[in-house]
């Protein structure tokens, strides 16, 4: 039996009422944060067209939402999600229409005094759009095939480690994952979503495999039973949990028997990674005090979610298994590329019931 696919349609694409106070001085129109715009505001922008008819849109986002709100005149929004085409009527500024990721969307400006305010999640970035409709449509297609899949296995904060046949979820879109990692190639057919890793869209015991690797150190420590409680919850019985993080024991151990070597200070510069200069060790190699050993205490520091804010060991591998009755199957220890961050990963399985 498959499960509700968490896939974007037509009907998540709502009209939201706002709060307006009138006085004779005129009318205060409020689109407040969580209350009225369903996401915290990142990014503002205002359209005001050239003439009456005049288009504009024509795209879709991988992650972004969006919540538009008619300034004065009137506005159709058409919006499309591959399968069937809607149009809203924006009119006034008592409503505001939010337009999520996976949506198709343009707007036709009726009146040529129309001025349209857009509230957005995330700052503008080129590679979260999707201009060309029939790319749009193949985009869509390749995502519910997997949604819709009779086993679902997820890739939690895959990073740089997107897979085939998995719903990877990440924070980045694929093509935000090509820029940050140009020299690996990605398949087409690769799903990457933008969900809640705390509120997964996924039922009860409806999940065959869960993978995230070197995502957990990531992660304050008020946010780590949410993480695990979540991933038991939507895990099904018999199902997989794959984790990788740092070995914090063996790091404490390698990083006390190196030589104190520091050299320069940290710098993320483009010519300062192509050199490896990074923590001013030109190396890679977890071989010495303050150059990737530092960096697997504290994470890369060079962009959000490069920081390490957690640390694990097998003892507490084993005691969160316990407490969450998962099985522990296999605990391994490795180091990545061979040679860099030394690593403990745990395979789990949920009993059955």
């Amino acid at each position: 039996m498959k499960i509700h696919s968490p896939q974007i349609s037509i009907s998540d694409v709502k009209v939201t009422s706002l709060k307006q106070n009138h006085a004779e001085e005129g009318v205060l129109t409020v689109a407040q944060a969580q209350e009225h715009v369903p996401f915290t505001v990142e990014r503002v922008f205002f359209i005001k067209p050239s003439d009456i008819g005049t288009e504009r849109g024509n795209h879709a986002h991988r992650t972004l939402s969006q919540f538009m709100i008619c300034i004065q005149g009137e506005i159709d929004v058409i919006v499309d999600d591959s399968k069937s085409k809607k149009i809203f009527k924006l009119t006034n500024s008592s409503e505001g229409l939010l337009v999520p990721p996976d949506i198709f969307c343009w707007q036709k400006y009726v009146t040529k005094d129309a001025i349209l305010m857009v509230l957005c999640d995330k700052p503008f970035l080129e590679s979260d759009y999707i201009r060309d409709y029939n790319q749009y449509v193949s985009y869509i297609d390749s995502k519910a095939k997997i949604l819709e899949s009779d086993v679902i296995r997820l890739n939690l904060g895959c990073g740089g480690r997107p897979l085939t046949g998995y719903i990877n979820v990440d924070m980045d879109s694929l093509d935000q994952i090509r820029e940050r990692y140009p020299n690996r190639k990605y398949d087409n057919s690769i799903v990457v979503v933008d969900y809640d890793l705390f509120n997964l869209p996924f039922a009860d015991n409806s999940v065959e495999e869960i993978r995230s690797e070197a995502l957990i150190e990531h992660l304050p420590f008020i946010d780590e039973p949410k993480f695990f409680n979540e991933v038991t919850r939507v895990l099904k019985p018999g199902g997989t949990l794959f984790l990788t993080t740092v070995d914090f024991e063996k790091i404490c151990e390698k990083w006390l028997q190196s030589e104190d070597n520091w050299i320069d200070f940290y710098r993320d510069d483009k010519e300062a990674i192509l050199s490896e200069h990074w923590f001013g060790t030109n190396s890679y190699k977890a071989n010495n005090r303050w150059g990737y050993l530092t960096a697997t205490f504290y994470g890369s520091q060079n962009g959000a979610g490069q920081f390490h804010t957690n640390c694990y060991s097998e003892g507490k591998f084993r005691a969160i298994c316990k407490r969450l009755n998962l099985t522990v199957e296999k605990i391994e220890k490795f180091q990545w590329q061979g040679d860099r961050d030394h690593m403990i990963a745990l395979t789990a399985i949920k009993p059955m019931i």
